[in-house]
């Protein structure tokens, strides 16, 4: 949904709608922060997914 259909749905302003999407934006993306984390944030180790697939692991070989 557009912002001038919503706009017209609920009987606001642009500018109103465009401030209310913003700052549930930015909780959304807050949230994210905390929700959306690695298990391992210093990437010591490769997951076991892609050790064992060819595909994949050449990506994360160390080469000398």
């Amino acid at each position: 949904m557009g912002n001038r259909s919503t706009q017209e749905r609920f009987q606001h302003s642009g500018e109103t709608i465009s401030r209310y999407f913003e700052y549930v934006l930015n909780i959304v993306c807050r949230m994210g922060m905390d929700v959306i984390k690695p298990d391992d944030p210093e990437f010591s180790g490769v997951p076991q997914e892609i050790l064992v697939d060819c595909r994949y692991m050449p990506h994360f070989k160390v080469f000398s």
